[in-house]
């Protein structure tokens, strides 16, 4: 027995006896470094629940060039069946290995290895990874010195965490037999133990098909810059997490009275087939009576999504009976179907000189607010604008025309009447000093804080002065009593409908608010901002709430669960987080986009989120398993609002993008019996496309009736419009 071997023996009897003093006085004196890679798995689960263990002695830069070659050719030599899973280890050893090279002063052996094998590595991962993994082994080649490790940004990624794989059993076996089969391949060994970190599950070998549509392969700045490794997220998504809508939301409540009334009407159907078959003889031939596709007999397909609790403290309600929006709700509601689709609206900005940087739409649709790169706040009332006397055409237009295309209403910046003395024009007018309760409108103009008519409801429009930089997002609060926005100034603003008025500022980010949503239920609100955090406000408190950290880089964008019990953010960091809004806390991790999050809609039922990122991805996620169900390229440019359709009844899912598009997706079920809250998700599969000319989607919005209302501003001649907010 070899020396080595016996070295091995004793540091393992001493580390199974935790005698760590003498294990550590043994290292010295012997010269050879202990290193440990485990797999504490369940063996009910039939996982390899095993430890392995190697030296490393220090040997010649040539026996890392002569390790990687021996692992690349057995690696491309092994069975198909595992070969997909065995090449998702080469290009983080393959980066390790190179700065392992590069931190012993070996620049010339590092580069050989570089020039030898990066075809070799990139070629073999998956397609969607292979470009930015491209542009990191291009950035780790301006590494000469053991200096320039420390100052370049993938390799910082790349040294600040474990980068995950995912193995099946049998190959995490034949990976840990080869590499332990030789001296030479414990060096790499020690880099798998050290900077990989390896998820054995217990299931049979994925092929590349399954690998190319999963989340696995991302770089290592996507993983690096996110602050996040295998075992970060292994956790956050191993949390219990509560999903489902409230008890009181009218939503549930629509989808309890629907299926009591289906329920009543088939049993009636039954009644009356009964009656039918006494007074008519029995057939002889032929299957018996069927109720037709539609027809009331037929139980629909309706979705009981698990009831919870609010955890945050509600206000109490004025009207808790709700029996009459119900009632109204059954009757009146468009449901989407497979041949059908909601009535749709466009709203589009004209005149706007790249201005306009948000835009929202009230619940009923009747009002949008918007938010300007002049600093102002602009509330458009569509229904007095339509009775307004030479009212265009166009906001006279119905909902819907006959080819099941959006109708098209325009909103003139430009020519708007202001009632109240402030903005319009080309937005080069400039607000004074403003005070932060009592914000003032532009020299010569009303003010901002009287009282109008009927406060923003009765004006054909209205601009809020009060932001002292550009506005970011806007979002409305209880119905259309209350308007936030976020600015470019640190600070959220509530306005009030009824006294057209600043009511209070909210302080505490250091940076731009990218964006702000109020709750669905209740009195809270969410922020983003560039200073890396998300925030949760109460409109009763000047002070925030809670404080999410845990992106690494700009929060662009944020969304309330419907049961209020969670947030969700995504980041420029390329990840996507789940937030317990009551402790704070993050209970999932999702990782899989291949650049910044720009837009979120999570489902009815509460189980599903969808995210747009700046490439035109669009991602589904199972929030309780925090895993990615399918992926689809959206558009061809970035993702900039996603919206779900109302009601628990297999919703629909729109998207717009800065292509100038507006587009309905199904979820395609892969099981016609799964239950719509719980579908099986085979695909994303488009329904409709609306194409406009020149008119990037800025948002989206459903009113309870189902009417589809999109908001977007025309760019003549700047189909792909850039809003660089930074």
């Amino acid at each position: 027995m070899k020396d080595v071997e016996i070295n091995k023996i004793v540091l393992g009897y001493l580390r199974k006896k935790g005698f760590s003093s003498t294990e550590q006085a043994f290292c010295r004196e012997s010269g050879v470094q202990l290193n440990w890679i485990g797999h504490q798995l369940d063996p009910e689960s039939g996982v390899l629940n095993r430890v392995l263990l190697h030296t490393v002695a220090e040997g010649e830069i040539s026996l890392y060039l002569e390790a990687f070659d021996k692992l690349v050719a057995w690696v491309l030599g092994s069975l198909d069946l595992y070969r997909s899973e065995l090449v998702a280890i080469l290009y983080p050893v393959f980066v390790h290995v190179y700065l392992k090279l590069h931190e012993q002063g070996a620049a010339s052996a590092a580069q050989q290895l570089l020039n030898k094998h990066k075809q070799t590595v990139v070629g073999t991962g998956p397609v969607a990874s292979q470009g930015q993994w491209t542009q990191e082994l291009q950035d780790l080649q301006g590494i000469t010195s053991p200096q320039h490790i420390r100052t370049n940004r993938t390799a910082k990624a790349a040294l600040s965490m474990r980068y995950p794989v995912k193995m099946c059993t049998f190959s995490f076996q034949l990976l840990s037999n080869f590499l332990s089969s030789s001296e030479v391949m414990l060096l790499l060994l020690y880099v798998v133990n050290e900077r990989l970190h390896i998820d054995v599950q217990a299931r049979p070998p994925r092929t590349a098909a399954d690998i190319e549509e999963s989340e696995d392969g991302a770089g290592m700045l996507s993983l690096g810059e996110a602050g996040v490794a295998g075992g970060d997220v292994a956790a956050a998504n191993s949390r219990q997490v509560k999903l489902g809508i409230l008890k009181d939301d009218i939503e549930y409540k629509l989808a309890q009275y629907q299926s009591a009334a289906e329920e009543k009407a088939a049993e009636k159907e039954e009644a009356d087939r009964d009656k039918s078959r006494k007074k008519k003889p029995a057939k002889q031939d032929g299957p018996p009576d069927e109720a037709e596709p539609g027809q009331p007999g037929v139980k629909g397909s309706v979705s009981h999504a698990e009831p919870v609790d609010c955890e945050l403290p509600m206000a109490a309600s004025a009207d808790a009976d709700d029996t009459v929006e119900v009632e109204r709700l059954a009757r009146c509601r468009a449901s989407p179907a497979s041949d059908a689709f909601p009535c749709s609206v466009l709203l589009t900005f004209i005149n706007t000189h790249q201005s306009l940087n948000c835009a929202a739409s009230s619940r009923d649709g009747a009002m949008v607010a918007s938010g300007f790169a002049d600093s102002s706040v602009r509330v458009y009332n569509l229904e007095q604008a339509s009775e307004a006397p030479g009212g265009s055409s166009e906001a006279k237009a119905g909902a819907e025309d006959d080819g099941g295309e959006p109708s098209q209403k325009e909103v003139d910046v430009d020519a708007m009447d202001w009632e109240d003395g402030g903005g319009g024009g080309d937005g080069s007018q400039e607000p004074p000093a403003t005070d932060e309760a009592a914000p003032s409108p532009p020299a010569g103009g009303a003010s901002a804080g009287a009282k109008g008519r009927d406060g923003i409801a009765g004006r054909h429009s209205t601009c809020l002065w009060g932001h002292s930089g550009p506005v970011f997002a806007v979002s409305w609060a209880a119905g259309e009593r209350y308007l936030l926005s976020s600015s470019a100034d640190c600070t959220v603003r509530l306005w009030s409908s009824e006294l057209s008025s600043n009511l209070i500022a909210y302080r505490g980010h250091t940076h731009a608010v990218w964006s702000v949503e109020a709750s669905p239920h209740g009195h809270y609100f969410a922020s983003a901002s560039a200073d890396r955090t998300a925030r949760i406000w109460s409109t009763e408190r000047h002070q925030a709430l809670r404080l999410l950290v845990g992106h690494q880089s700009d929060v662009d964008v944020v969304s309330w669960h419907p049961s209020c019990n969670y947030v969700v953010t995504g980041s420029s960091d390329t990840t996507v987080r789940l937030w317990h809004s009551q402790s704070g806390a993050c209970a999932r991790i999702l990782v899989g986009h291949r650049s910044a999050v720009c837009s979120l809609s999570v489902s009815p039922c509460g189980r599903h989120l969808a995210s747009g990122s700046v490439d035109g991805v669009i991602c589904i996620w199972d929030l309780n398993e925090g895993r990615r169900l399918t992926q689809v390229k959206g558009h061809d440019g970035p993702v900039w609002s996603l919206q779900h359709t109302r009601g628990l009844r297999s919703p629909l899912l729109a998207s717009g993008g800065a292509d100038s598009s507006l587009k309905l997706w199904d979820y395609g079920a892969g099981d016609s019996g799964a239950r719509p809250d719980r579908p099986t998700l085979a695909s994303l599969e488009p329904k409709k496309t609306f194409a406009t000319k020149a008119t990037p989607i800025y948002s989206i919005h459903f009113t309870p009736l189902n009417l589809m209302v999109a908001t977007g501003a025309f760019a003549l001649n700047q189909r792909h419009i850039k809003r660089d907010r930074r």
